[in-house]
């Protein structure tokens, strides 16, 4: 059983409960603290460049090929707690994307201390690629009626390609767009009805279907990318 089926179940158990013990008027406590781990989202961070503090492991297929998703710690965040993880992850990995929230380029070293590109740097294998990954947040539905990102994003883009290109040389490969936060409403369906998550949820579904989300928010774009161009790159340095 799936985490999503898992949630499913254990929420309709809960209102079943719920409905027949008159004494019991909601279900917060230990069954609602369950419920919130279980619910789709429970894993996404808050903001924190250090919110993720232990490399996680999500295994993919694609066409009966599989690989291995790994979420590492922020390069941006306490590098003392997570320095030995991320160069154990990125040394071994075939592509690293440098994920981001604004189309600029990330901080460069001043003297006597290592800014994030020389950070990225530092960890790579003779034959890593690494892109960037603009993920865009968006809060307003009606901010996808037009492209995902506006002239002036794709031209602060440009500079950060350049820039990252100059230093990281024949390892860097470009950016990737995507609004994770959009494409997350138009996937999830395990969610508490009075979360934030499922009241954003209705937001975005009153205007777009969820397929449209997945194409709008470039996460169908992304998937194609990673499943097709980033895995056939793969194969051809293993």
């Amino acid at each position: 059983m799936d985490q999503q089926e898992h949630f499913k179940r254990f929420y309709a158990n809960m209102k079943n409960s719920n409905m027949k013990n008159s004494n019991m008027k909601n279900y917060r406590g230990s069954e609602h603290a369950e419920l919130e781990k279980l619910q789709d989202g429970a894993i996404i961070g808050d903001g924190r460049s250090d919110f993720t503090l232990e490399t996680k492991s999500y295994t993919m297929k694609h066409n009966n090929q599989s690989f291995v998703l790994l979420d590492v710690p922020g390069i941006e965040g306490d590098e003392k707690k997570v320095k030995q993880q991320i160069s154990d992850v990125t040394r071994k990995a075939h592509a690293i994307f440098y994920v981001t929230k604004t189309p600029a380029p990330p901080q460069k070293g001043e003297e006597g201390k290592e800014g994030t590109i020389e950070k990225i740097q530092k960890q790579l294998d003779s034959q890593t690629e690494v892109y960037t990954l603009y993920n865009k947040p968006i809060n307003n539905p009606r901010a996808l009626k037009d492209e995902l990102i506006d002239e002036n994003e794709k031209e602060s883009l440009k500079i950060l390609n350049e820039k990252m290109g100059a230093i990281l040389g024949k390892h860097y490969e470009g950016h990737q767009i995507v609004s994770v936060q959009a494409a997350f409403y138009g996937l999830s369906s395990a969610l508490l009805p009075e979360s934030d998550f499922y009241k954003n949820k209705q937001k975005f579904l009153a205007i777009f279907k969820a397929e449209e989300l997945l194409l709008k928010s470039h996460f169908k774009q992304l998937g194609k990318f990673i499943a097709e161009a980033l895995l056939e790159n793969s194969r051809k340095k293993s």
